[in-house]
């Protein structure tokens, strides 16, 4: 059979969303390094208000990390849930694609209240900018351990199912 007759592989809905998940994620991660740049080009006079300096990895090498975990993680799922054909499975697989956009929904109110909204308030008003923060902070680290923890899961349990059988 030509090249050109053989039938395109579709893509199931889970795998779209987790591609969506992974795109989104990937641009939050760009936005955060580049923001801080285009801010200080337009505003040379004051500096950027955002995170303090600190000693350990930069965001973006945590935010990357993150992303390569889910993404492996999701991509496993969907390999194995197709290979042990459970429902329990393809349930759990789209359980942690919810949690995905949870841990999503959180980032990306962190990253806007500490890039954008923190320059918009006096120096004083600002600890209405950091409940936000806080309450995005815990979204995104909920949805990712509980994402990591429903991935597992679901290997566990395919693994044992087909060890039983």
């Amino acid at each position: 059979m030509p090249s050109s007759e053989t039938p395109l592989k579709s893509k199931s809905l889970e795998e779209i969303v987790l591609w969506i998940v992974i795109g989104l994620c990937l641009v939050l991660g760009v936005a955060w390094e580049a923001y801080p740049t285009v801010y200080l080009h337009y505003h040379p006079q004051r500096p950027w208000p955002g995170e303090p300096e600190s000693f350990g990895f930069p965001p973006i090498v945590k935010l990357f990390f993150y992303f390569f975990l889910i993404g492996a993680a999701g991509f496993a799922q969907l390999r194995f849930s197709r290979w042990f054909q459970r429902d329990i499975s393809k349930t759990l697989v789209r359980v942690f694609l919810l949690a995905n956009f949870v841990m999503l929904a959180g980032m990306w109110t962190f990253a806007l209240a500490n890039r954008f909204w923190t320059i918009q308030f006096q120096p004083g008003r600002l600890h209405e900018v950091e409940r936000t923060m806080y309450m995005g902070g815990t979204f995104a680290v909920l949805g990712l351990w509980s994402s990591l923890a429903l991935a597992l899961l679901n290997l566990g349990y395919g693994l044992a199912r087909k060890r039983q059988v």
